[in-house]
């Protein structure tokens, strides 16, 4: 699949016995283009991408592996602040605006540039805040992906997008 100029799209559900050392055993978990994307994504970033049914798949999992006490947000994607409440309310978990104080294991969530008056927000600078109490930074850059920008250097520990928007248009594919 690496020397394909457009990688064939694999139909299948399962795959042999021979193929699961290599991390094939179902397709829903992986398969050949997931991964050859990945691998793009990841030389995009600089850093390891993990490729998700959608974005907002990417925020639930980036939070629930994170476990924050506090995460610092404002405004942003609806979606994002419905993964928040339904934090808050099973986990008990303090949503606040980014500038609030922040410690050990929290997060601050930056959606740059923010949809959809496209204001961008300082990463280095909240990265800096955030790494001096041991807290993360975590960026929605779902508007300008790279190599419009470049998070990882800046010093965002994660970098979310939803695929199907800038990166393929807006709305008009599956990804």
């Amino acid at each position: 699949f690496e020397q394909s100029v457009t990688p064939p799209i694999s139909m299948t559900t399962t795959y042999l016995a021979s193929l699961h050392d290599q991390g094939y055993v179902y397709a829903r978990d992986t398969q050949p283009i997931r991964t050859r994307c990945e691998k793009l994504i990841s030389e995009l970033e600089g850093g390891t991408a993990v490729l998700y049914a959608s974005g907002l798949a990417a925020t639930f999992a980036t939070l629930f592996h994170l476990q924050p006490s506090r995460v610092g947000v404002r405004g942003g994607y609806h979606g994002t602040h419905n993964v928040l409440s339904l934090m808050r309310d099973k986990q008990q978990v303090v949503i606040q605006d980014i500038d609030d104080e922040v410690g050990e294991g929290d997060v601050i969530w930056l959606e740059s540039p923010r949809n959809p008056m496209c204001e961008v927000y300082d990463v280095k600078h909240y990265a800096s805040r955030a790494h001096a109490v041991g807290a993360k930074v975590v960026v929605d850059a779902t508007m300008a992906p790279p190599p419009l920008q470049k998070l990882i250097p800046l010093g965002a520990d994660v970098v979310v997008h939803s695929a199907t928007k800038y990166y393929a248009g807006h709305s008009d594919v599956l990804a």
